[in-house]
């Protein structure tokens, strides 16, 4: 059961790491990584879902990016968000095995979009993994009225190529297609 939803730290790097390579495979978030996110944390929104013992339950990692950085970043033009000068990025999402089917993530993500409408934000964008398995997160946002709005073959190949990723589905190189999911937050 979640105590509380609150800003990653640093004390709660291990839990993630440990829900990161159970989700995605072994060094997709690293703790370098994780330091990175927790020092930027104005243009690297993130935060954990922790139990009343201080466990981890899951967790995501936002970003803000500017429209003139969305073609270096996410790899897409600026144009399918309507040019919006600021869109929020749920980058990354996952919640431990035995806390699925129990609202976490759901809720870790209208934390997320709460957070950057509060600041003048209205489009929000997740890049979802598909495999042969299926699109991960597509239930918990097609619920929360994400609309697809592109696929991008082999997504992750160069990044897991140059890096060593080790897909848990496709081993290295990883092959996962990735599907822009958009949602406007105007209302």
């Amino acid at each position: 059961m979640i105590q509380k939803i609150t800003k990653l730290s640093a004390n709660h790097m291990p839990d993630v790491i440990q829900i990161s390579n159970n989700q995605f495979g072994k060094d997709y978030v690293t703790k370098h990584y994780l330091k990175q996110i927790i020092k930027n944390k104005k243009q690297c929104p993130s935060k954990v879902a922790i139990d009343e013992n201080n466990h981890v339950l899951g967790y995501y990692i936002g970003w803000i990016i500017k429209n003139e950085e969305i073609e270096d970043v996410l790899k897409l033009s600026p144009d399918i968000f309507n040019n919006a000068k600021e869109i929020g990025v749920l980058k990354t999402i996952a919640v431990s095995k035995k806390s699925q089917g129990l609202g976490v993530g759901s809720k870790l993500t209208k934390t997320f979009i709460k957070d950057l409408k509060k600041i003048g934000i209205t489009t929000v964008c997740t890049v979802a993994w598909k495999s042969i398995k299926g699109i991960n997160i597509e239930k918990l946002v097609t619920r929360l009225k994400f609309k697809p709005a592109l696929e991008i073959p082999n997504y992750w190949k160069d990044y897991s190529e140059k890096t060593g990723y080790h897909c848990p589905i496709c081993g290295i190189p990883c092959r996962c297609h990735a599907v822009i999911y958009i949602l406007k937050n105007e209302d």
